[in-house]
């Protein structure tokens, strides 16, 4: 063999060898990149996810609360007209339709509006709301719960109700609050 042929054969052979030692490596570090581009999408796609399911969760959480309400609602409702059509003897509350029930409230709540507004005793012992028994400290000028839990008086009670603690003999008030489905027994507590 001459040398022009052993040059030609070495150089074919030094380029078919180089070849194919590039494409085993550059297959190597291709795949080690495109690894770490996939996990790293990946990662990104799945915290999307997951804050997407986190604000569905909170929708699905707000949508439940007050589909329940909204049912409890409707069921009281329904229990009411249901104690006037079969006159049961059962609390039945007043017909806001009614023109002498609109006069009645205009002249028990403030302009007519959904204020807090005193009952008597057996209209909360009767009522068909929820119950719950608070506590006025007129010292201090805060009311608290059960646990001894201070608790918003404008909420729950209104501010003009507390003007009804102004006479000395009076030391408890009943007092329905539509807004929050509850009769409210406000118990005036001195102090120690």
């Amino acid at each position: 063999m001459n040398k022009a042929t052993v040059g030609v054969l070495s150089f074919i052979f030094g380029a078919v060898a180089s070849s194919v030692v590039t494409y085993f490596v550059t297959k190597k570090i291709v795949k080690k990149e495109s690894e770490i581009y996939i996990q790293q999408q990946l990662e990104e796609d799945r915290k999307a996810l997951r804050e997407k399911n986190e604000e569905k969760t909170e929708e699905i959480k707000k949508d439940a609360v007050d589909e329940y309400c909204e049912q409890v609602r409707q069921e009281r409702k329904e229990y009411r007209e249901n104690a006037r059509k079969y006159n049961t003897g059962a609390f039945v509350p007043y017909d806001p339709e009614d023109e002498e029930v609109k006069e009645a409230l205009k002249k028990t709540r403030v302009d007519g509006n959904k204020d807090p507004y005193i009952i008597t005793m057996q209209e909360y012992e009767e009522g068909g709301f929820d119950t719950k028994e608070l506590f006025f400290h007129p010292d201090a000028w805060d009311v608290a719960d059960e646990d001894g839990k201070l608790v918003s008086p404008s909420e729950w009670v209104g501010d003009k109700i507390f003007n009804r603690f102004a006479d000395d003999d009076v030391d408890e008030i009943y007092v329905r609050n539509e807004l929050l489905d509850t009769d409210i027994h406000l118990v005036k507590e001195l102090l120690k």
